[in-house]
């Protein structure tokens, strides 16, 4: 009888307790085994788009490559008229002038007159030179024709024995709006020279008073150079049919 009874109990706590707890293990079992597959599926999946988001990143980073920047400057070739007032014009004119120069100097009554003419050398090519002193309109022209030659006046500044020492200064003086040019000449015992000049007169007495009344320190804080050994020096304009 008691036999039967623990026969009975153990069929009791089979069905009860360890069925029950093989099934629970088999189902947690898969749940793992259906998680591992879901996990490799999604590491397949990012094998296969991998490349193309990294071909994506590339493309990206070779689209977002930085140009240079470019810089268009205006063409200076055909400036509007009204832009060329008396400074713009001294900066157009030549730097350089002779001893003996072809063509003339004319001096005009009003500033509109010489900027006429000069913006009419400008637009033709025509080397020309300009300077205002006081109410007196000078304009140099090389296709001006004089019936007799011309002996203007100009003040020396510096002298140089050499161009590129010259032309340095020069270029700041004539930047800051002083009207000064280069005359490349020669010595009594042909040596060439380059000496910086300012203005051009017709009287000795007009250059004169521009000589005396130069700003002395505005040179010299422009090129660290004195002035005060300055003097007049004359130059001649000539007509090839004079």
């Amino acid at each position: 009888m008691n036999e039967k009874s623990n026969k009975g109990f153990m069929v009791v706590v089979i069905f009860v307790f360890i069925l029950p707890f093989i099934a629970f293990l088999l189902t947690s079992y898969s749940i793992y085994l259906k998680q591992q597959m879901n996990n490799l599926e999604i590491s397949i999946n990012d094998l296969k788009t991998s490349p193309k988001e990294n071909s994506t990143e590339a493309i990206t980073e070779t689209v977002e490559i930085k140009l240079p920047k470019l810089e268009i400057k205006p063409n200076t070739s055909n400036i509007e008229l009204q832009e060329l007032n008396y400074y713009s014009l001294l900066q157009r004119s030549t730097n350089t002038l002779y001893q003996n120069n072809r063509g003339a100097v004319k001096v005009f009554e009003t500033r509109q007159e010489l900027l006429e003419n000069a913006v009419e050398a400008y637009e033709e090519d025509i080397l020309y030179y300009i300077f205002i002193n006081n109410d007196k309109y000078y304009l140099y022209r090389e296709d001006y024709k004089n019936e007799e030659e011309q002996k203007m006046y100009a003040v020396q500044l510096y002298l140089y024995f050499d161009q590129a020492p010259a032309y340095l200064p020069a270029n700041t003086l004539r930047k800051s709006g002083l009207p000064v040019y280069i005359l490349n000449s020669y010595t009594q015992s042909n040596n060439e020279y380059f000496a910086i000049m300012a203005g051009i007169f017709e009287e000795y007495s007009e250059a004169l008073d521009y000589l005396k009344n130069m700003d002395e320190n505005r040179f010299q804080n422009l090129t660290g150079l004195s002035i005060k050994d300055r003097f007049l020096k004359s130059i001649t304009f000539y007509s090839d049919e004079g």
